[in-house]
């Protein structure tokens, strides 16, 4: 199917261009790759737009200075004015997501489970129909003055929520480190000619990386779902809830664990 990218967020990528002209883009995308096709994205061509084959979602790399710039700071302060306009379904950045409560019932700020976490981009989907994938009013921007209608607090982001998204950045840059030296696994990553992975250099490529398929995307997949994982478990076990813990034992090893803790129990 031929593929558009929608009204909306072609005016919101020209916004972008515009403000930051000399900004990396080779994290950028539009429409999805097989791997996105193979599930239901905003990245696919739509088969319910007017005409068939509008793309809802773009991403942005988060890089807005150019190749060797910051990598944080500027996409937050971006983020924070994307969200604010009611044309949003949900916004993706660096390990978390924001929802419209306009269109989810849990809308707002929470971590995202995702196995990609958006570390070298912001993805944005735009929300279905005319009034919303078609409109293309300007954007808000950081430090515009675009009109807009007044946001609710669920849909700012405060500035305790933007140090707090930093800070998971910093944790998530510090537990990639250990991956790629092997602190944990002691296999450090490398890269395709066998020389040790970096962290600049995994972030630079990472959305080659999801398409090539090879070796270093699946370990970067590993990565993230054992990520997923440890937040799972955390989070269950701060919990103290015996059933959300048992949940995540696997059931292959579950017997052996009744075992080992009834041994512990009379022991």
């Amino acid at each position: 199917m031929a593929w558009y990218l929608s009204p909306a967020l072609q005016q919101l990528r020209a916004q972008i261009n515009a403000l930051c002209p000399g900004r990396d883009r080779r994290s950028d995308g539009a429409v999805g790759d097989t791997s996105h096709q193979a599930r239901p994205s905003d990245h696919n061509p739509a088969r319910d737009s007017t005409p068939p084959g509008m793309v809802r979602a773009i991403d942005i790399d988060e890089d807005l200075t150019g190749p060797g710039g910051p990598t944080d700071g500027p996409a937050a302060a971006l983020v924070a004015a994307i969200i604010t306009d009611p044309r949003v379904a949900y916004v993706i950045y660096e390990g978390r997501i924001w929802q419209n409560p306009a269109v989810f019932s849990n809308g707002g700020w929470r971590r995202y489970s995702g196995v990609n976490a958006h570390l070298s981009h912001v993805h944005v989907s735009v929300r279905r129909g005319r009034q919303w994938d078609s409109d293309t009013r300007p954007w808000p921007m950081p430090g515009s003055s675009t009109t807009t209608p007044t946001p609710s607090e669920e849909d700012t982001m405060t500035p305790a929520q933007m140090a707090e998204l930093k800070d998971h950045q910093t944790e998530q840059t510090e537990r990639m480190a250990r991956f790629l030296t092997g602190v944990d696994t002691g296999k450090p990553l490398v890269d395709k000619d066998g020389n040790p992975a970096t962290l600049t250099g995994l972030r630079e490529s990472q959305s080659v990386l999801w398409r090539q398929g090879n070796d270093s995307h699946a370990q970067v997949e590993r990565f993230y779902r054992r990520q997923e994982q440890i937040h799972a478990w955390e989070k269950a076990t701060a919990s103290k809830d015996p059933a959300a813990i048992a949940a995540l034992i696997p059931a292959d090893l579950a017997k052996q664990v009744v075992d080992l803790l009834a041994a512990r129990i009379k022991g």
